[in-house]
């Protein structure tokens, strides 16, 4: 990874990656099984059998949380990354503001 050098940044970024993508499969996994067939999830005219609702809504959960702490380590990872080059204090202070203005 070329954003960094230090073999904490890299591993907190593939580890933002890593848990990022296994949320999105477990999300996706729980919708296609949730109901059997796949189109009675969204077309009540489908005869089909589903299981409960909370299985949605936890999984939701589950993801909505991953999310917030993935956003709040990408908005924070860059400011440790910066304040280690060759700037003043006070510009360091102001590049790391606004890249953690992404997480808006």
């Amino acid at each position: 990874m070329r954003i960094t050098v230090n073999r904490v940044h890299h591993w907190i970024l593939y580890s933002v990656i890593v848990a990022s993508t296994t949320g999105s499969i477990i999300r996706i996994a729980a919708f296609l099984g949730r109901c059997q067939p796949v189109a009675a999830a969204w077309d009540p005219n489908i005869k089909g059998k589903c299981g409960s609702p909370a299985i949605m809504t936890n999984t939701a959960y589950f993801f909505g949380a991953l999310c917030i702490v993935t956003d709040c380590i990408c908005a924070t990872v860059p400011a440790f990354i910066v304040w280690n080059i060759l700037l003043s204090w006070k510009a360091k202070a102001y590049v790391a503001i606004i890249l953690a203005l992404g997480v808006l």
